[in-house]
Order: structure tokens, then C-alpha cells, then sequence
């Protein structure tokens, strides 16, 4: 078992850091990143992180639906690849394996 990470495991653009490509090979497994993430964020209710979903939105979305009212909030859902999202402001998403 991974040790829980004192930052987040994967750093984009955060000031004083350069830029970093992520790519899948350099991501921790899906389990382990998991695991790093809900002792990183001890008060979200939900953490979850896969490998390869449709659609984080419309996962969580399914979920909010069929999940009891008093159910502890917020959720995170991650994953390594996402086929099937929705890009922001009407943008066309495009992922593939260890592109982003």
C-alpha cells in the first residue's frame, strides 16, 4: 500500500512550479491514487478514482440520483481515461492513453 501523499499526487500549473506533462505510466495506480486521495481529503464524503470511465459527470450525476439524500457530500470521482466527456464551453473532448 502507498504511503498518503502530503500534496496531491498529480501537479499541473501551480505557481513557483513549472509546467509537468502527466501521463498514465507516471500516475499511480488507480487503487493507490485512491487511497493518497481520501487521506488527502479527509472531509469529502466520496473519493473514488478509476481507470478508464465514460464520463466522470454523468457517473456522478447517475449517482446523485440514486443515492440517499442524507448521503455525505462532496464526491470525488477520478480516473486515468475518460472516453466519452464533455468538453467545457461547447469544446469537443479528446483524450486518449497518456495524452493528458
Amino acid at each position: 500500500m502507498s504511503q498518503p501523499l502530503s500534496s496531491p499526487p498529480v501537479a499541473g500549473n501551480q505557481p513557483n512550479r513549472p509546467h509537468r506533462t502527466v501521463t498514465v505510466s507516471s500516475l499511480l495506480p488507480p487503487n493507490d491514487m485512491q487511497l493518497a486521495l481520501q487521506a488527502y481529503l479527509p472531509s469529502f464524503g466520496q473519493v473514488r478514482w478509476v481507470d478508464r470511465t465514460g464520463s466522470t459527470n454523468v457517473d456522478l450525476y447517475t449517482q446523485a440520483r440514486h443515492s440517499q439524500a442524507s448521503a455525505r457530500r462532496p464526491w470525488l470521482l477520478g480516473t486515468h481515461l475518460q472516453d466519452s466527456g464533455r468538453g467545457r464551453a461547447g469544446r469537443t473532448w479528446q483524450n486518449r492513453a497518456g495524452a493528458n
